[in-house]
């Protein structure tokens, strides 16, 4: 599997009983168009990583809140 360089956009962090919630909004590095995505942390673990192929980077920190916010609880198992 060939390795993906990306670069972080921003970060958001729940609050409340998802505390331990965070999310950065990341864009893939050297690829056109931009492709951006999230990874989801619960502490310090990741939990997921979602790239969002076809949607813009508001798309991506919408889904990076969300996450943050508990609303965003569909995982792949």
């Amino acid at each position: 599997m060939a390795k993906i360089n990306y670069m972080k956009i921003n970060t958001y962090f729940g609050d409340g009983q998802y505390s331990s919630r965070s999310a950065e909004v990341v864009r893939k590095v050297g690829v056109d168009p931009r492709v951006y995505g999230i990874r989801m942390y619960v502490g310090s673990n990741l939990l997921e990583m979602e790239w969002m192929e076809s949607h813009n980077e508001h798309f991506a920190n919408d889904a990076a809140e969300n996450f943050c916010l508990g609303i965003k609880n569909n995982f792949e198992k």
